[in-house]
């Protein structure tokens, strides 16, 4: 009986658990305490999201938006 418990709590207790939000540290220094987040923020995000590597830019976005490779493990 205690044992189904434990795995009720298991599977139940992390739903009770508020998620957090990514942190970005560029978007959350310069961008995060504006009510309405500018173009530049989202060029920033993108950027560091890395979504470029999948996605591609717009030719006027090309030039605007700074990639971040992935380090050398």
């Amino acid at each position: 009986m205690l044992r189904r418990i434990c795995i009720a709590l298991t599977f139940f207790l992390p739903s009770l658990l508020s998620a957090q939000h990514p942190v970005v540290p560029g978007y959350e220094r310069f961008y995060s305490q504006g009510e309405d987040p500018s173009v530049e923020a989202g060029l920033l995000l993108l950027g560091e999201l890395n979504c470029v590597s999948c996605h591609q830019p717009g030719e006027s976005l090309e030039s605007a938006v700074s990639v971040k490779t992935a380090p050398v493990l």
